[in-house]
């Protein structure tokens, strides 16, 4: 029970809900951005962006298209729990396995991987897209 004398249940099995339903999201995500790429192509390929930052906002919006999906599903199964608290471990797990993931080629290898960019800019937009969540479904709670 916390102080405002709400109580929160099923808080643990609402984190795992929301890891485990980013993946998911993620393949919704890369759906959504292989329809919108057939009609915007073009636009891509004469811009003036350099092409790195392209594919870093390419992983960002995908990563927070799969955190919102996951926030939100996760708020809707499990209405009671602490959302806050949720958004919270899971983007810090998120955060745990791209560090890993970078840093342990790292040590073996000298070197950073090739993915590097896209683990980041995805982790900040997973990371970003379940407070967007979170936002979604504290408006959409009855008060």
């Amino acid at each position: 029970m916390t102080s405002n004398g709400q109580t929160y249940r099923l808080t643990w099995l609402a984190i795992v809900l929301c890891i485990l339903l980013v993946l998911p999201g993620n393949f919704l995500a890369h759906l959504a951005w292989k329809f919108s790429a057939f009609f915007v192509a073009d636009a891509f390929e004469q811009s003036w962006l350099p092409r790195w930052l392209l594919d870093a906002m390419v992983w960002a919006l995908r990563g927070g298209l799969a955190g919102t999906f996951a926030m939100s599903v996760t708020g809707y199964v499990f209405r009671r729990s602490n959302l806050e608290l949720v958004a919270y471990a899971a983007g810090a797990v998120w955060v745990a396995v791209l560090v890993v993931l970078t840093l342990f080629p790292l040590m073996v290898r000298g070197s950073l991987p090739d993915g590097t960019l896209a683990g980041v800019a995805q982790t900040i937009g997973v990371v970003a897209g379940q407070f967007a969540g979170l936002a979604v479904v504290r408006q959409m709670r009855p008060a």
